[in-house]
């Protein structure tokens, strides 16, 4: 084992004679675990689009036309999908909820502090569907529609300087906790 040994140690080893039998073969390099780094935000997450076509929930020409859609609304792409007609919030749930590393929560009878309730500002909740669920440390495990909308986790990330861990949630659930936990947005 190599951790904690000096840079001396090793040297020594390594000039040492092996007394390891000609019969078993030598084992890779070794490698020390290294602790998970944080997340960049920036790093390239699978497309949403290519990921509904690799699915066949929707064509290529179907998101293409979505894609214009979407830059004329200024809505997000899985939304703009839904109300065109090419899958429901269900069907895409139900995919999101098979990737793997997505994990998913009823929110429904899920108690959330206040404290972590005002780390997101109702607007935001609502106009981005996430909600917050947890913060252990820097950890803040945030629930969303769509948890591969990496400009909503980036957004996120920077306002609260934590790292957002994205968890599905539906987009009822979510409304519905939007509803309870803030108050009525002021309208202008």
């Amino acid at each position: 084992m190599f951790f904690g040994r000096s840079k001396e140690a090793t040297k020594q080893d390594k000039a040492m004679p092996s007394a390891r039998p000609a019969s078993q073969p030598v084992p890779a390099k070794a490698t020390v675990p290294v602790r998970p780094q944080q997340r960049d935000s920036s790093a390239p997450l699978v497309l949403i689009g290519q990921l509904l076509v690799e699915a066949n929930l929707v064509n290529r020409d179907q998101l293409d036309c979505a894609l214009v859609q979407q830059k004329a609304t200024g809505k997000k792409l899985v939304e703009t999908m839904i109300e065109m007609g090419f899958f429901t919030q269900q069907t895409f749930n139900n995919l999101m909820a098979r990737q793997p590393g997505i994990a998913s929560l009823d929110l429904n009878n899920y108690k959330v502090p206040k404290d972590l309730v005002d780390l997101i500002p109702a607007e935001f909740a609502a106009q981005h569907q996430v909600f917050p669920i947890d913060k252990l440390g820097r950890l803040f495990t945030v629930g969303m529609d769509c948890p591969l909308d990496k400009s909503t986790i980036a957004h996120l990330e920077s306002v609260t300087g934590l790292r957002v861990k994205p968890i599905l949630c539906s987009s009822e659930d979510i409304s519905s906790s939007i509803k309870q936990y803030y108050k009525e947005p002021a309208k202008a």
